[in-house]
């Protein structure tokens, strides 16, 4: 199976609000209420944001500085969570990034 995927143009101000604070207010917001829909190809792409979201808040909370997410040095290594994104059920995905947010929280 292929995808047509069209050719436009990317406009860099569309992605101008993806900053660390954006993933962390996303992590913030997450809770038991969040659900997915049945659409697979939607749902993936909310678990990679939300996984984004999850690794910017972790590393915020543990090293209290400006992140950086590298993806030129971890090119290789970005590949693998987007899979496990693809693979684990949402029910799954939900559970882990709450049981992750309760281990976080309780060391403040």
């Amino acid at each position: 199976m292929y995808l047509k995927v069209r050719k436009r143009e990317i406009n860099q101000n569309q992605y101008a609000n993806l900053t660390n604070d954006f993933f962390i207010r996303k992590i913030k917001k997450f809770d038991k209420n969040f659900n997915f829909n049945k659409d697979f190809y939607k749902n993936t792409f909310k678990k990679i944001s939300i996984q984004t979201s999850i690794r910017v808040w972790i590393k915020k909370k543990l090293i209290s500085f400006k992140v950086m997410m590298n993806i030129n040095f971890h090119l290789k290594n970005q590949i693998t969570p987007f899979e496990v994104c693809a693979s684990i059920t949402d029910l799954e995905f939900k559970r882990n990034i709450l049981e992750i947010k309760k281990m976080f929280t309780k060391t403040e």
